[in-house]
């Protein structure tokens, strides 16, 4: 997306109408998800791992309960 977005900001510059050619406030919109984008999907992965740690991992009978949830995990990752 980096390289898509720069290209067409490039490209959208080299049009006569220049830099009011490009919309800026989407483009910082575009550029403020790539920040904020990592950092959500690690606090969820984040929460998933406690969760599962919680409750599968640091359980007594862990491996039963890990056959139990891993056919869901793998349906969550998959689906």
């Amino acid at each position: 997306t980096h390289s898509v977005i720069g290209a067409i900001v490039g490209f959208s510059i080299c049009t006569p109408n220049g830099v009011n050619a490009v919309q800026w406030d989407n483009l910082a919109f575009i550029v403020g998800s790539w920040f904020f984008a990592p950092v959500i999907s690690g606090c969820v992965g984040a929460l998933f791992f406690v969760a599962l740690r919680k409750i599968v991992l640091r359980a007594d009978n862990s491996f039963d309960r890990a056959l139990t949830f891993f056919p869901v995990l793998v349906a969550f990752t998959v689906f």
